[in-house]
């Protein structure tokens, strides 16, 4: 750490909480096209801040964690960040993420649909039959 202090003006501590009101964050879920709401908590912490003696880091560290589990018990209690003397900023949307997004679903999807069905046309019989059965399980746990 003592290596970076000249290049590091600062960490940043991140706290992610999923709101009660939306989808489980699953990748399942996200698939289905549910909406997953969260809040997410962040501050600054200087570099100048974080002790330089491993003790002291040490117990700083800890003291740290221990914030951020009161924070998220907050956050659990209240399904909110906002409160207890933390600021609340939206963030508006940002439609050039969902181009990102599709330039992705096309570049990583259309190649795997190809390959998906050239397996299902050039495999045994036995493959396909263990590809439906790997289906039908994956599908029975969502219900």
């Amino acid at each position: 750490m003592l290596n970076f202090r000249f290049l590091v003006t600062g960490i940043y501590d991140l706290t992610v909480g999923f709101k009660k009101t939306g989808a489980n964050p699953t990748l399942l879920s996200i698939l289905k096209g549910r909406s997953c709401q969260a809040e997410m908590f962040i501050r600054r912490v200087p570099i100048a801040k974080i002790p330089k003696e491993t003790d002291e880091c040490s117990d700083w560290v800890h003291k740290l964690y221990q914030e951020k589990d009161e924070i998220y018990e907050y956050f659990v209690q209240h399904d909110t960040f906002s409160g207890k003397g933390l600021p609340r900023v939206e963030v508006a949307r940002n439609y050039f993420d969902l181009l990102i997004e599709l330039f992705w679903m096309i570049t990583i999807g259309i190649p795997s649909v190809y390959y998906l069905i050239y397996f299902l046309l050039t495999s045994s019989l036995l493959a396909q039959f263990v590809f439906g059965i790997v289906i039908a399980l994956g599908r029975s746990k969502e219900i």
